[in-house]
């Protein structure tokens, strides 16, 4: 009886080994013959669509890091106009021009409280060659309709320098010996500078306290 029950099940294996191996034969086979092009070019549509709906919000973010990143650069050459003029005990300045897009940090050579092209040039952002990004830079014109947050909400924000040694175009930043900003008369003076993206609205400001040399940045929210 045993042994005729051994040769029922032989034939049995045989068939259970024999379908395994057509099943993986098929697997192999499927695995080798790779995508259809129909469901290569469901593959393209669907990462078409994808990236098209991505598209805006990476464009929106990419423009809001490049005026975070301008700002950051402004609000750097503050502090390291301010660091000189106090390490050296010579009176530093930052000169900005609205139409190249462009500051320069220099030293006051002739030490009259006046920072113009003739004065020794430490430092130009962008470098020479360089531009800032598009749509990108010193502005705007209007300055921010929003004033800034307390303590900082008598500074005017109605230009985009508001300094008494501004005009619609150019401005400078002077700094004493003891990092305070000051006017033409060696006075302190409060005062902003902002950056803005002009395809957004954004705008972000740097606002400054003459008297403490106290220095700060927000983002304007129109």
């Amino acid at each position: 009886m045993l042994a005729y029950m051994r040769k029922r099940a032989a034939p049995e294996s045989a068939v259970t080994r024999a379908t395994a191996s057509g099943s993986s034969g098929r697997a192999t086979a499927m695995a080798a013959r790779g995508f259809t092009l129909v469901e290569m070019m469901m593959a393209v549509v669907i990462i078409g669509v994808i990236a098209a709906l991505a598209a805006p919000n990476i464009t929106g973010l990419y423009r809001r890091m490049s005026l975070a990143a301008l700002s950051r650069q402004l609000n750097s050459a503050f502090v390291t106009t301010q660091g000189l003029a106090t390490a050296k005990g010579q009176k530093h300045c930052i000169l900005l021009s609205k139409v190249d897009q462009r500051w320069s940090i220099r030293e006051d050579s002739n030490d009259d409280s006046v920072c113009d092209p003739t004065d020794k040039l430490l430092h130009v952002y962008p470098p020479e060659g360089g531009s800032m990004p598009g749509d990108i830079g010193l502005g705007p014109a209007s300055g921010s309709t929003p004033a800034f947050p307390a303590p900082y909400s008598s500074i005017a924000h109605n230009s985009w320098c508001s300094l008494v040694a501004g005009s619609a175009n150019t401005a400078s930043v002077v700094f004493d010996i003891d990092g305070r900003i000051i006017d033409t008369n060696d006075a302190p003076q409060n005062g902003s500078v902002m950056v803005t993206d002009s395809k957004s609205g954004a705008i972000k400001a740097v606002v400054f306290v003459g008297a403490t040399g106290n220095i700060r940045t927000f983002d304007m929210q129109e």
